[in-house]
């Protein structure tokens, strides 16, 4: 019993050293922030307060789209917020009330949220135990005078319904002439037995007696403060509109497509007309555009509007990039692929409507069902391996295929969003690095005018992913992803998922395969899948 205690001490030990040694290196606020929202999620706040003051430490400035990495943005960053969430479940409330009278957090982060977290706070303040000391027994006997400033403070104190009830017990039938002596004690003092004698010990003990007075004013003035606290919450909430059905903090990881303002300000593009379609709600935010709902005016046929961020139309690159995404798109026409409804006007405001599917993306449902039954990953796998095979035929590479970009509708998977593909036809080449690091191929970083196998390296990767429950490559920052992808071997798939079966693992290396040329073509690559999917049927 000894040894195996001293060997739970050590591995506590070794366990609180590793999340010291984490807590001080970590090197970018994106990591920090990240490690936080995850401690938080799991119950470990005390972690998660470490995190969120080094992520403030590193980027106090909060804010919604803040760039993290190459094309990459958090949707929503607020480290006071957390902070002040994680300090309150530890009862440390004098840290989050300090975290969100921050400055930045006053100046950033949602107001609504900021009263929602004081209102707690002043409701655990207001109902914190307060200690009173016991008088002694001496003290017990009242005088026959009582004092004047008790009397005249007596009719401020409202009288409860158990002073009511208490107050003929303490005053019983006795003679004339000893009436007045109970009526000059305090409306919560104990009652005094007849010609002013101690107490029996019975009555103290019994459950009708009141509390002393002075434990009446914090509960009184504490319930006040609440009181005003939610009052003005209830008014600035009546101001802005109904609140959301679920709290925005409740899952930090969650994008919340069904809120129309996704921030403090209304969408100033909502009800607006894009040439024949409207723009009902917001569906989500990415880092170079954001999708709408819209409608057909004339049609009410459905539809995803995709409209470019303000400040990025401004860039002509990216522009002539957003409209080639319009033109690659009305070339595709395959069930595999989101194409194009409408490209927009070829001059002013850039958008593009396309199909509206109703379904999941491959990464919220990874976020639920982090490792999948065989074969429902090999189906998926097999109808993204089909729209790319289609897209490389017409001469278009996607070069950024991810979880993100995969939506599981009700007739398979479907690929989606373009807006980085390039033809294969020549033209102006980038020579900047666009792309998500964790399926990125190794070739990219040197040379970002990648083919269709850089498509199959992504297409590897998330079907690794989806048997093992996690990318194969991760690390603190971009760069070390990157640098994985191009050095570091592919994990053995067989030890993390023992089941997957050997020509399902050779498939997956081949794809992950460092040089390009050694990755297996499309066609091969979907014959494999779809004899997999029929010899695994779910």
């Amino acid at each position: 019993m000894g040894i195996q205690n001293g060997r739970r001490f050590r591995h506590a030990a070794l366990l609180l050293a590793a999340c010291v040694l984490q807590a001080q290196t970590w090197g970018t606020f994106h990591a920090a922030y990240q490690d936080g929202l995850a401690a938080q999620a799991r119950g470990d706040h005390a972690l998660a307060v470490k995190a969120f003051t080094q992520a403030a430490a590193l980027q106090p400035t909060p804010g919604t789209r803040v760039h993290t990495y190459a094309l990459n943005f958090l949707p929503t960053y607020f480290p006071y917020l957390r902070l002040a969430e994680s300090a309150l479940a530890l009862g440390d409330l004098a840290r989050a009330e300090a975290a969100l009278a921050n400055p930045a957090s006053v100046a950033g982060e949602p107001a609504a949220q900021r009263e929602a977290l004081l209102a707690r706070i002043r409701l655990r303040v207001a109902y914190a135990p307060v200690t009173v000391s016991a008088a002694p027994p001496a003290a017990q006997p009242v005088p026959a005078k009582a004092p004047a400033p008790a009397e005249a403070e007596r009719p401020q104190l409202p009288p409860s319904p158990t002073q009511d009830r208490d107050q003929p017990r303490a005053a019983p039938p006795r003679p004339k002439e000893a009436a007045p002596r109970p009526a000059a004690l305090p409306p919560v003092a104990a009652p005094a037995g007849p010609q002013g004698t101690a107490p029996p010990p019975a009555l103290t003990q019994a459950p009708m007696a009141a509390p002393a007075p002075p434990s009446r004013w914090p509960w009184l003035l504490g319930g006040l403060g609440v009181l005003a606290a939610a009052g003005g919450l209830a008014l600035r909430q009546r101001r802005r509109g109904p609140a959301p059905a679920t709290a925005p903090w409740a899952d930090p990881a969650a994008v919340r497509h069904d809120d129309p303002t996704l921030g403090a300000t209304r969408d100033p593009n909502l009800d607006r007309a894009f040439g024949p379609w409207v723009a009902r709600r917001v569906l989500g935010r990415g880092g170079c555009a954001t999708a709408y709902y819209a409608v057909h005016r004339n049609s009410g046929q459905e539809a995803a509007l995709k409209v470019p961020h303000a400040h990025l139309v401004q860039d002509q690159e990216f522009l002539a990039r957003f409209r080639r995404e319009a033109i690659l798109g009305a070339r595709l026409d395959h069930p595999r692929i989101v194409g194009i409804l409408d490209p927009g006007p070829p001059e002013g405001d850039p958008w593009l409507a396309l199909p509206y599917v109703q379904g999941t993306t491959l990464e919220a449902y990874l976020a639920r069902n982090p490792t999948l039954p065989i074969p429902e990953a090999v189906r998926i796998a097999a109808d993204v391996a089909e729209a790319m095979a289609y897209a490389h035929a017409k001469g278009i590479v996607h070069r950024d295929l991810k979880p993100a970009n995969i939506m599981l509708a009700g007739h398979g998977a479907v690929v989606m969003d373009l807006g980085i593909a390039r033809s294969l036809e020549g033209g102006k080449h980038t020579s900047m690095y666009i792309g998500t690091p964790t399926y990125s191929a190794p070739e990219c970083i040197v040379d970002p005018s990648v083919g269709p196998p850089a498509d199959r390296y992504a297409l590897g990767i998330i079907l690794f992913e989806m048997l093992a429950g996690h990318p194969p490559f991760q690390g603190e920052s971009a760069f070390q992803v990157l640098e994985a992808h191009r050095f570091d071997p592919l994990p053995d798939l067989a030890a993390l998922r023992p089941m997957v079966p050997p020509r399902l693992q050779r498939l997956t290396e081949r794809l992950c395969h460092k040089a390009p040329e050694e990755r297996p073509e499309d066609g091969e690559t979907l014959l494999i899948l779809k004899e997999l999917a029929a010899a695994f049927p779910l």
